[in-house]
């Protein structure tokens, strides 16, 4: 049976009009996705320096994740910042493993926002449940050199989850060659964009050849809060890292430059 245009037009309108008049209750309706819960963040971070003074880090953190049963999840994504204060702090991925010590597959690429994404997981292999993640890397020139004293502000879980983690914490070993140059005592706070909170805790251990600073989230850490531990140090604790441009490298430029100059002069008076 073939309709008149006339009452085609209508039937369109009409249902045009159902979808729209409705919106709100059909997205009620549809549920939610599966999302990841996230247990814990625990990270233990020693800092030294090397040979030259300049600041090296090495971080082993564990992320406890809850995978849902009814989702398709591979695994996670970790962020670290490539740079700090305009500078590369040089990105090292050591390794990922699993609770056991297995190693677990990973990825890396660059963002847009210049940092160093780690994809977790065997995209083949879907996983639920309570998962572990141990991800250690290094990095360097992590202090702030701009500062009245040498300041290491450390970011322990960073500020780009969209999950709550109910429990943060964060162990900063520091070895007896440095520790003493400690300004003042430890501090903390939970940081979200330009604002802070207190809450959290500090203590401070000295053991044999160390001084350990456990510092602990208090109740669940909101998505993009992050716990940030702050350490002042006496000036010259640790070192700048040496620009290419030394006066060294600049005699050896200008002396290589005048060089090339005077031969091409030399050429060019032969030639006539």
């Amino acid at each position: 049976m073939r309709w008149p245009n006339k009452f085609l037009l209508i039937w369109v309108g009409l249902t045009s009009v159902f979808l729209t008049w409705q919106p709100t209750a059909l997205a009620q309706a549809l549920p939610l996705a599966p999302a990841i819960a996230f247990d814990s963040f625990n990270g233990t971070y020693h800092l030294s320096r090397d040979a030259n003074g300049r600041s090296l880090l090495t971080s082993e953190e564990v992320i406890l994740a809850d995978f849902p049963g009814n989702g398709q999840f591979y695994g996670i994504t970790r962020s670290i910042p490539k740079t700090y204060q305009g500078r590369s702090v040089d990105v090292r991925v050591l390794n990922v493993t699993d609770a056991s010590g297995n190693p677990v597959p990973y990825k890396t690429a660059s963002d847009k926002s210049g940092e160093l994404v780690l994809t977790i997981g065997d995209n083949g292999i879907t996983i639920y449940g309570l998962q572990t993640y141990r991800i250690s890397y290094q990095t360097r020139d992590v202090i702030n050199l701009n500062t009245p004293q040498n300041q290491f502000l450390l970011n322990v879980n960073g500020r780009g989850w969209s999950q709550p983690f109910n429990q943060v914490s964060a162990v900063v070993h520091l070895p007896a060659s440095f520790s003493a140059d400690l300004t003042s005592k430890p501090s903390c706070y939970i940081g979200y964009l330009n604002a802070t909170s207190l809450e959290c805790s500090v203590t401070t251990q000295k053991q044999a050849g160390e001084t350990v600073i456990t510092s602990k989230a208090i109740g669940q850490v909101a998505p993009q809060h992050a716990l940030v531990v702050k350490l002042n140090f006496k000036l010259a604790t640790f070192t700048a890292p040496k620009s290419f441009w030394t006066n060294g490298h600049q005699a050896i430029v200008g002396v290589t430059v005048l060089a090339v100059v005077m031969s091409g002069l030399w050429r060019f008076k032969n030639r006539h």
